[in-house]
């Protein structure tokens, strides 16, 4: 290594070429390395293999000898071992030893496996061993070899400390794994798997032998790669024939589950960078390097149970987004948040080793690297750093980092005081030690995990520590943390070596309320050795003194064994669960090509008392299952499994292949079909009921029931032998409990070969006889369900002709037409219609809202899914609201002789429905409801649901939308402008008067329609009846009826209605006259521009002036002393105008050659603004348009320079007349 560095960036001379961001800075030193020999040994035979140790090298001859080789060149001549003088047996005790004859034989390949026992090794003819030894030198003379039991065809070998698994690649290209047997020491097969390549089959036809194989140095995967297969000799040459096979690798699980494969020239060697973010492949023109993304819970048990997807590349970092929110994403399986480290940190502490979110809901990322930590905000984005260099540098995280309680807690040695700690910092301060709480270590914390407020930790002195976390209260504005140790248990003995710890976690895993625990509600220590996944259980003693002896662990128990991964919901929180208590309280296993396991509880309402604080083990069943994706996420309460799947995107340019470019997409499975058959296949159709029972509301239970039939059909109709005990006919009596039977059978059925359907329905019955089953079916929830949605629907559109169909119908349905039939008669109850008087106000109004139903809807095409969403509707106003749905029970029954209990349902739903419309000032739509339906006006108007309006400003300016009344101004696009704006003020309680009403109804030259007038008329009759004095006064005011609204509202009206109404309704009358004075625009109306004014032709009569120059101009003084002080300069006015014009262009002969003649016909509506026009008499005394604004209706027909000939087929003949003519026809039009 030389002393120079490899890149040395020299800035230029030219300053806008020099360097400012820090990420163009190298930071650390690039040294040059270069290669040479240092010590050369001469051998007898030529290295095969050769496997580096600490103190020597462990050399392997092709003449069949094995040399130990210091670094120094020196051969120890007497621990040479001879390869046919070793005793080889098949297992550690009884076996008989051999020898290996076969004189060329030699060592091909071999690893150095300390924690399974010695070196593993592979011979030339395809056989495998252990090597082993009594001798920690490795004598020869105290050697045995083990064999790896019926394997004949191993090419290459490598370790995977972790596990204790000693993995072989096979000439056939299957991958081999072997651990040692406890009971005699034999090496027994775990696994063996082949590579798979989708939608590749003639890929994996033309793989040959495994060419190398590399775990990953913390055992969490290894990856493998291959040679193109040879093809038989022909021709009588003495070479094979090489097929054309694409350069394949792929990763797994360390039981053998593939993760990954990619195809790109063969590769012949490969290994893993730093930490596992990327794949170096060796091949014979160079060399490749292929990045890698890892699970953040790798490393960090702590993500084990996390809600989200947490992916990890040397510099960044992917976020899965919440389950929850999904369900508004177009693509959520191809959502992420990828956020990049901050280079001022990840440039000197390279690569990523741990990272943590929060475990309900990511808010806080944290990660840490080689030295220090940082946190980032996920919603705003911005990270966090040490600001202290000398804090960064000195912190080493070697536990794992969390984030609990506004705190990141952190496993670490810090190097300045040589001391190992807990260390908590606050989320909310600066990365600094100043405000950490730390916590001193006897031994290095390797591995923790968080329940709640427990932390559980393993230190390399083989002991599991438990604390209890207490934020304390805040000194000098700074938030510390109290760490407690509550347990202690040492498990040497169960832990073969600290490194061969998988995971461990918190949890509790008895049902029993009165069962003991390690602390709090922590019943159980899961702890995953090698594969093994143990149980520590407290057992109390049953002396009552509170001695330590009286607290001991049972016996350690294994669940499971080849365990790569553990899910527990009751692992994450300490709150009972919810939901799907079978699945909650599941404890979900991945065993990795062995499949998935689920240890399920077997609840059930008759469940006896045991009193054994272990009896959560006979309560207990474990379920084995597959999967098709290898899940990173279990989700007990969807019964979903959630993985990642990285796709390959390649583009060709002519014939040239680019690089290819790989996305992240999120894959999911159900799995509750699993479940449900294997409780089946034991005979245990009660619990498997109650699984499904739990299961009902989830949105994919139909598709599972359909996944059960349509699996073991085929699995059974297929089987070429006899089955003793077929599952077909369970599982069909199994779903027939259920109402989906018949659609789960037509789905299988459709999706099912023809030659299988024999078998279908040898089982469920003859096809014609299901078809009249469903056909005979008599009316049931789903269909009553179908027509309460129905009706929702059909009132949320306005569609009251449908509404009132629905509600004739099923009035008519009596309690004989329904599936069951009540348990008991529901009471009867006479009709709460009021008076004559009343009626007839109903029937009156079916002649004023009916005639006019048509138009005073919006027609809006609606699309509805499912019943469980919510409904919008559109109101007269054009306003978006949401409708809230209500169901009620407890109705009387429309007549005494026919109750339905559907009818009592769309009962309350057009009440709620009417109350709806009152509350939110749809009073319009109000009276087509009460008509068309021919409802009783009472029970909507009743005292019990009378609400206040609240909001008096959106009222009126919603009454005057529905009813198409005009406003006191001409711009009605300015008043729909200030409903939105102003249309959430609330205002506060106060007294008023009806004093200054003429400032809201007084005399304009517009009016409504008569048909709204009597419309209004009519809902004024009716809010009189009922005592809404507010609607009454609002009412009066949009009408502009004076004489109505002091006849309405009196002493007596006031007395029926409570004093509370009439204040509330003068407190709404001072509120509505200020907000007009504040917010109304009608002072802001320009009506007259002088001639030699500099904004004529720019600004017109009728124009709303909104503000100048960004300065709100209440009136006109103000509008004059903010253009005036401006001038001389260029002053920018904000107004509004509404031509409300249409226009209709019409070409006529022209009267003289040479020229275009139109006749233009401008259609204003009342109280218009003017066209935009200005005209003058030229030297020939023609009338001719000067200017035209741009962007009025006029500057779409007109042009500077056109003669005006005739206004409304008068003659004009100079400007005034003109101008007097057009001013005339657009104010009497």
């Amino acid at each position: 290594m030389s002393g120079e560095n490899c890149y040395n960036l020299i800035d230029p001379p030219d300053v806008k070429l020099r360097r400012t961001s820090q990420e163009l800075f190298l930071h650390g030193p690039r040294p040059s390395l270069s290669l040479f020999p240092s010590v050369v040994v001469n051998l007898a035979a030529s290295a095969a293999c050769c496997v580096p140790l600490r103190e020597e090298l462990f050399v392997c001859l092709r003449n069949g000898f094995i040399h130990h080789i210091s670094w120094e060149g020196q051969v120890r001549a007497d621990y040479s071992i001879k390869l046919s003088a070793v005793p080889f047996a098949h297992d550690q005790l009884q076996s008989k030893p051999e020898y290996v004859t076969y004189h060329v034989a030699h060592v091909v390949d071999a690893v150095y496996a300390p924690l399974v026992g010695g070196y593993c090794i592979v011979l030339s003819d395809g056989r495998a061993a252990l090597l082993t030894s009594t001798d920690s030198q490795f004598h020869p003379n105290s050697i045995l070899g083990v064999w790896a039991l019926h394997m004949k065809d191993a090419a290459c070998t490598d370790v995977n400390h972790k596990f204790r698994l000693l993995t072989f690649g096979c000439v056939n290209g299957d991958v081999a794994a072997y651990h040692l047997d406890d009971a005699d020491g034999s090496l027994v097969q775990t696994f063996r798997v082949a590579l798979k390549v989708q939608n590749g089959p003639d890929v994996v036809n033309r793989v040959g032998s495994v060419s190398d194989i590399k775990v990953l140095t913390n055992g969490g995967a290894f990856v493998a790669v291959w040679s193109s297969k040879k093809s038989p000799m022909s021709n009588g040459a003495d070479f094979a024939g090489i097929s054309q096979l694409p350069p394949t690798f792929a990763v797994f699980t360390p039981f053998g589950t593939q993760t990954e494969g990619a195809q790109a020239v063969s590769y012949t060697s490969v290994d893993w960078g730093p930490e596992g973010y990327h794949i170096w492949l060796g091949r014979s023109d160079g060399l490749a390097i292929f990045p890698m993304a890892r699970s953040a819970a790798l490393w960090n048990p702590v993500m084990d149970h996390a809600d989200h997807v947490v992916l990890l590349c040397s510099s960044r970092v992917f976020i899965s987004p919440q389950r929850d929110r999904e369900g508004v994403a177009s693509a959520p399986h191809a959502v992420w948040t990828t956020l990049n480290s901050p280079h001022e940190y990840i440039a000197s502490n390279w690569p990523i080793r741990y990272a943590a979110v929060n475990l309900n809901a990511a808010k806080t990322l944290v990660l840490a690297g080689l030295r220090g930590l940082a946190h980032c905000n996920l919603s705003s984005g911005r990270w966090k750093i040490f600001g202290n260099e000398s804090h960064e540098s000195s912190l080493m995280v070697t536990g794992g980092v969390f984030v609990w309680n506004g705190m990141i807690g952190v496993a670490c040695y810090d190097m300045n005081s040589i001391r190992e700690q807990l260390r908590f910092y606050p989320i909310n301060k600066k990365l600094d030690n100043r405000f950490a709480s730390t916590y001193n270590l006897e031994y290095r914390v390797i591995m923790m995990s968080l329940r709640g407020d427990a932390l559980v930790t393993f230190d390399v002195d083989g002991r599991i520590l438990i604390y209890h976390l207490r934020s304390n209260s805040k000194l000098e504005n700074v938030e510390k943390v109290s760490t407690d140790r509550v347990a202690e248990v040492r498990v040497g003995d169960l832990v073969t070596h600290p490194a061969c710890l998988v995971s461990i976690h918190l949890t509790k895993l008895s049902l029993e309320t009165s069962a003991s625990s390690l602390f709090s509600d922590v019943g159980t220590v899961l702890i995953n050795v090698s594969g093994r996944l143990l149980t520590l259980n407290p057992h109390k003693s049953a002396k009552d003194d509170e001695s330590d002896e009286s607290y001991q662990l049972s016996q350690p128990i294994m669940v499971a064994s080849f365990v790569e991964k553990v899910w527990h919901y009751r692992a994450v929180t300490e709150k009972e669960p919810y939901g799907v208590p079978h699945l909650l309280n599941a404890l979900w296993i991945n065993c990795g090509s062995r499949g998935m396991r689920v240890w399920l509880p077997l609840i059930s309402a008759r469940r006896g008392i045991v009193t054994q604080d272990t009896s959560f083990i006979s309560k207990r069943i474990m379920l084995p299952f597959e999967l098709d994706i290898c899940p990173i996420v279990i989700c007990s309460n969807d019964c979903l499994a959630v993985g990642v799947e990285s796709l390959p995107f390649v583009s060709y340019n002519g014939s040239k292949r680019s690089a290819a470019v790989y996305t992240l997409h999120r894959n999911s499975e159900v799995f509750a079909h699993h479940i449900l058959r294997q409780l089946l296949k034991r005979n245990l159709g009660v619990f498997a009921l109650e699984v499904a029972a739990a299961c009902r509301q989830l949105p994919h239970f139909a598709h599972s029931l359909e996944l059960l039939l349509h699996g073991v059909l085929e699995e059974e109709a297929t089987s070429s032998e006899p089955i003793p005990d077929p599952l077909l006919p369970r599982c069909v009596a199994f779903i027939q409990e259920f109402p989906e039977f018949l659609r789960t059978v037509a789905h299988c059925a459709r999706k099912t070969e023809l030659a299988l359907w024999s078998s279908l329905f040898s089982v469920t019955g003859s096809p014609n006889d299901l078809f009249e089953v469903g056909k005979n079916q008599k009316v049931g929830k789903p269909t009553f369900q179908q027509a309460l949605r129905l009706l929702r629907e059909a009132l949320s559109a306005g569609e009251w002709g449908i509404a009132k169909d629905m509600v004739r119908f099923t009035r008519a349905i009596g309690l004989e037409d329904m599936e069951t039939p009540a348990r008991t008669s529901p009471p009867l109850k006479t009709s709460r219609r009021h008076a004559t008087s009343i009626n007839s106000v109903a029937e009156a109004d079916d002649l004023v809202f009916a005639r006019f139903q048509a138009g005073g809807r919006i027609t809006k095409i609606r699309h509805s899914h499912a019943d469980s969403r919510d409904i919008y509707r559109k109101d007269s106003t054009g306003s978006t609201k949401r409708i809230a749905r209500h169901t009620s029970n407890e109705l009387s029954p429309p007549s005494p002789t026919q109750a339905s209990p559907i009818a009592d349902k769309m009962d309350a739903i057009l009440d709620s429905h009417g109350v709806y419309l009152l509350e939110n000032y749809y009073v319009r739509d109000l009276g087509f409801f009460i008509s068309a339906l021919n409802l009783d006006i009472s029970r909507i108007l009743s005292r019990s649901s009378r609400r206040h309006i609240e909001d008096f400003s959106l009222a009126l300016t919603r009454l005057h939308s529905q009813f198409g009344w005009p406003y006191p101004v001409a711009n009605k696009k300015l008043v729909d402008q200030l409903e939105k704006r102003f249309g959430n003020m609330r205002y506060s309680q106060s007294s008023a008067s009806l004093n200054g009403l003429s400032f809201f109804i007084g005399e304009t030259s517009n009016s409504g329609s008569v048909k709204s007038l009597a419309q209004m008329t009519q809902l004024i009759s009716w809010f009189s009846i009922y005592g809404y004095i507010d609607w009454v006064f609002l009412l009066c005011v949009v009408s502009r009826d004076v004489v109505r609204l002091r006849r309405e509202i009196n002493a007596d009206s006031v007395r029926k209605a409570g004093v509370d109404a009439f204040e509330h309704t003068m407190f709404g009358c001072q509120e509505l006259i200020r907000w007009a004075t504040q917010n109304w625009l009608i002072n802001r109306t320009i009506t007259t521009i002088l001639p030699s004014s500099e904004l004529l032709g720019v600004l017109f009569v009728g124009d709303i002036i909104v503000n100048v120059n960004g300065t709100p101009t209440p009136a006109t003084s103000d509008f004059s002393k903010a253009v005036n002080s401006k001038l001389p300069g260029d002053v920018v006015i904000e107004y509004l105008r509404d031509e409300m014009c249409t226009y209709e262009l019409k070409q006529i002969p022209p009267q003289k050659a040479g020229y275009e003649q139109f006749e233009i016909t401008l259609i204003w509506r009342s109280g218009g603004t003017p066209i935009g026009l200005l005209i003058h008499r030229d030297f020939s005394k023609r009338i001719v348009v000067a200017m035209v604004e741009s962007g009025c209706t006029a500057s779409k027909v007109v042009k500077a320079g056109d003669r005006l000939l005739k206004v409304n087929n008068k003659d004009v003949a100079d400007k005034d007349l003109a101008r007097k003519v057009r001013i005339h026809e657009m104010s009497t039009e």
